[in-house]
């Protein structure tokens, strides 16, 4: 049973970013970045196809849900993608800091998330915008940081 797995409701019924209830029985396999990453796990790409690849094995377009769960319940429980700690982020963060005013623009910080090779998408981009710029139109290192840090997982 899907109860209390994190990032569904109790029911074994899957919530979207938009925070609207979809059901669960098939995950499109485009569909597992999203709820990946809603729970907590932030897999780079190559992880990602790892990932799929064991929920899927083969070249089916969907998974079960008692398959994403197992596979996604073993990522967490085994710490398979281990986080960066606080200390970790603080020390990438104020790399991009070479004045240590303790800011980043959101300028910088949108080239960082779309310029490597596990660049975010747009939607994602905007997310991260939204949580962490202030009305500056700057990053407080710091306390995205500290947010960061607390996310659950």
């Amino acid at each position: 049973e899907p109860k209390d797995t994190p990032g569904f409701d109790e029911s074994g019924v899957g919530i979207d970013r938009r925070e609207e209830l979809i059901p669960i029985d098939e995950i499109n396999t485009e569909a597992i970045k999203d709820a990946i990453r809603y729970i907590g796990i932030y897999p780079t790409e190559a992880e990602l196809s790892g990932i799929i690849s064991e929920m899927t094995g083969d070249d089916s377009n969907s998974v079960n849900f008692v398959q994403f769960r197992r596979v996604v319940l073993g990522i967490i429980v085994l710490d398979k993608i281990p986080r960066d700690s606080e200390e970790d982020l603080m020390t990438a963060f104020k790399a991009l800091d070479p004045e240590g005013n303790g800011y980043i623009t959101s300028e910088s910080f949108k080239l960082i998330l779309t310029a490597n090779d596990e660049r975010l998408d747009q939607p994602e981009v905007a997310e991260m915008l939204d949580l962490f710029v202030g009305a500056d139109g700057r990053i407080d290192i710091e306390r995205m940081v500290h947010e960061l840090a607390e996310l659950p997982y």
